[in-house]
């Protein structure tokens, strides 16, 4: 039987022990899909790599092509308030089912 998920929002603390490991890095790349997750990990990374001194990451939109409509989450993703100050560049990937 499967557990019951339940989702709650990270603090700055939790947020900040899970990328610790990121921060002997002058700048690191994200793989994102485009989805509210990906605009979660953008968000947390950028405020995270600003509280370093670090530059901020630089963001990889995948077209995973999982889902219709996943070019479109892909185009629209990185465009997305507050992730509009990071570079970030749509690339197409193919899967195999």
């Amino acid at each position: 039987m499967l557990a019951l998920m339940s989702a709650t929002p990270l603090d700055q603390g939790e947020a900040d022990r899970l990328l610790a490991p990121l921060a002997r890095y002058p700048q690191y790349a994200l793989a994102v899909s485009g989805g509210p997750d990906s605009l979660a990990l953008m968000s947390l990374s950028a405020d995270f790599a600003r509280r370093q001194g670090a530059l901020a990451p630089v963001v990889l939109t995948v077209d995973h092509g999982l889902r219709a409509g996943s070019r479109a989450e892909a185009e629209t993703g990185g465009s997305t308030s507050p992730c509009r100050t990071l570079s970030s560049t749509v690339v197409s990937g193919r899967t195999s089912r």
